[in-house]
């Protein structure tokens, strides 16, 4: 049986209406969705940003709290080497008194009509005479060594008061840091499905490499190898400059002192690839120039790494993170925050810096600004 005409069924301006409709709706909604990833975006720049300066912050507080710690112990083993010293002193004057308090027993009159030879008593006397100015001397001396020591105390006093305000405002810097760190974390979190085929791609590349070169190498094997274009994860940020830019630019990622430079002998006498940096506990970790997380992960001895790849075929790779928080994907601007270096026993915190031009480890050094 045919349809009546002019039934909803076949007419072409009814059937054209409502394409147009379903046309209209998925525009709209479109349109919805790229306003929210462009108003996602722009609160991810602004809390970058912030984690720049944050990090900044921390590490600056880091430094003074662990100069602090160092002009403490100093001005306390200072003070404890002029209380040696008094201590000795005070034995030697003690002695010498002794002796001239015996001596001074006896008048000078009534010892040279005392039995003996009276030129002993007459020595005696003139030593007397000779020695009490000089220990008048000392003994000035000595007041002036227990002035030093007790402001050797008033500075260390007024260290521990500028170390506790700033252990303070370390914490404060550190708390704030990390609601902002946790802030983007909420706003990047990608789904649970995601999350599970990442885990599954590092334990695939960390099972194959043999070494951090053969990692990087299968890192740009996938990154060829994945197919074009991808489902955005992250938007690369307009601001990221090229490596070319980096030399003497480069932040220290992490405040401390260096302990091994690169191609100095490690423990097992080859040459170290990169180079150790000793931090104080907790001390937070930025990337040191702008790039791209390609990995973030265990690996072999390494620990808990991070590889950043820059532009123009560089990486760099830090190592000895308690924790990362940065995933891959991520883009990362020179000093945002990425992770904590801590040691779980009574261990120095160290982190490990390599950087490398094509897969070559390259000295890292001329590369790093200068630390203020």
């Amino acid at each position: 049986m045919s349809a009546a005409p002019g039934s909803a069924a076949e007419n072409p301006s009814d059937k054209l209406e409502g394409v147009q409709q379903e046309l209209e709706k998925h525009e709209a909604r479109e349109s919805e969705l790229k306003r929210a990833s462009e108003k996602l975006d722009r609160e991810i720049d602004k809390i970058r940003g912030q984690l720049v300066h944050a990090a900044k912050a921390t590490q600056e507080h880091e430094a003074k709290v662990s100069a602090l710690e160092d002009r403490l112990e100093k001005l306390k083993a200072e003070a404890e080497r002029k209380r040696a010293a008094l201590r000795q002193e005070e034995g030697r004057m003690s002695r010498t008194l002794a002796v001239l308090q015996r001596i001074s027993l006896y008048p000078t009159a009534a010892a040279l009509s005392a039995p003996g030879d009276p030129n002993n008593a007459v020595r005696s006397a003139l030593l007397l005479g000779r020695v009490l100015p000089h220990l008048e001397g000392r003994a000035e001396a000595l007041g002036e060594e227990l002035r030093q020591v007790k402001a050797i105390y008033g500075k260390i006093d007024k260290e521990h008061r500028a170390l506790d305000e700033a252990t303070r405002e370390l914490g404060q810097d550190r708390e704030r840091l990390q609601g902002l760190i946790d802030k983007k974390r909420r706003l990047v979190k990608q789904t649970e499905a995601e999350r599970k085929q990442e885990a599954k791609r590092i334990a695939a590349l960390t099972k194959t490499a043999r070494n951090l070169r053969e990692l990087l190498a299968g890192i740009e094997r996938e990154q060829k190898a994945r197919p074009r274009p991808q489902p955005r994860r992250f938007t690369r940020p307009t601001s990221l400059r090229p490596f070319s830019k980096a030399r003497g630019r480069m932040r220290v990622p992490a405040r401390g002192l260096i302990v091994r430079y690169f191609g100095q002998p490690t423990d097992t006498g080859l040459a170290s690839k990169g180079m150790l940096i000793q931090t104080r506990p907790q001390a937070r970790v930025v990337a040191p120039f702008d790039g791209k997380v390609v990995f973030a992960g265990p690996f072999r001895g390494y620990g808990q790494i991070l590889i950043i790849e820059h532009s123009e075929g560089y990486h760099t790779l830090l190592a000895g993170f308690s924790r990362i928080d940065s995933v891959p994907d991520q883009y990362l601007l020179a000093g945002e925050p990425v992770g904590v270096i801590d040691r779980p026993d009574t261990a120095t915190p160290t982190l490990y810096v390599e950087l490398r031009e094509k897969g070559r480890p390259i000295n890292p050094l001329p590369w790093l600004a200068a630390q203020r």
